[in-house]
């Protein structure tokens, strides 16, 4: 038993031309079976069914990391900056205005941030090639998705830092050296 293939060509549609095929394989050869009769197009888009899923799944696991790591940065950064809300009542205290507390404090935010950031783009950098494999048509080193990915991370810090620093900016330093 063996399986053979048949390719037609046509100028109309594919569709049309099937039952006319279909008779004259079996004018050829009664006891040959005709199955599986799909147009090129069908054959290479079932071909590219599991590359399609590869590319959906590795999207979907890249998409949550950003937004696992954007959740934890934001969490650190805010236990940060809760650690230091004597400090800043202090400050207050002594006469610090809240804006220049408020920049402090993201100042400090947003170098932590940056520092994160530039370490994880050279990381990235150095360990695309070992994704190369995994990833079709797809440039390991792509600067406009690093750029979002940065972009994205940064203006997650921003967010990270000046809600709780704009809350601790303006608390009253009675209340903080109090001991809460």
């Amino acid at each position: 038993m063996y399986f053979a293939n048949l390719v037609v060509r046509t100028a109309v549609e594919p569709g049309a031309v099937e039952p006319a095929v279909r008779q004259a394989l079996v004018a050829l050869n009664k006891g040959q079976a005709v199955m599986d009769v799909r147009t090129l197009e069908q054959r290479k888009s079932a071909s590219a069914v599991s590359g399609r899923l590869q590319a959906a799944v590795m999207s979907t696991f890249s998409t949550v990391a950003v937004v696992l790591a954007a959740v934890g940065m934001y969490g650190v950064l805010a236990y940060s900056i809760a650690l230091r809300r004597r400090e800043l009542g202090i400050r207050a205290a002594l006469g610090a205005s809240s804006s220049r507390l408020l920049r402090a404090v993201l100042g400090q935010g947003l170098l932590v941030t940056g520092l994160g950031v530039s370490l994880g783009v050279v990381g990235a950098v150095e360990l695309a090639p070992f994704l190369r494999a995994a990833l079709y048509n797809v440039r390991t080193r792509d600067p406009w998705l690093m750029t979002l990915v940065t972009a994205v991370l940064a203006l997650v810090a921003l967010f990270a830092s000046a809600v709780p620093a704009r809350r601790a900016a303006h608390v009253d330093p009675a209340i903080v050296l109090r001991g809460d």
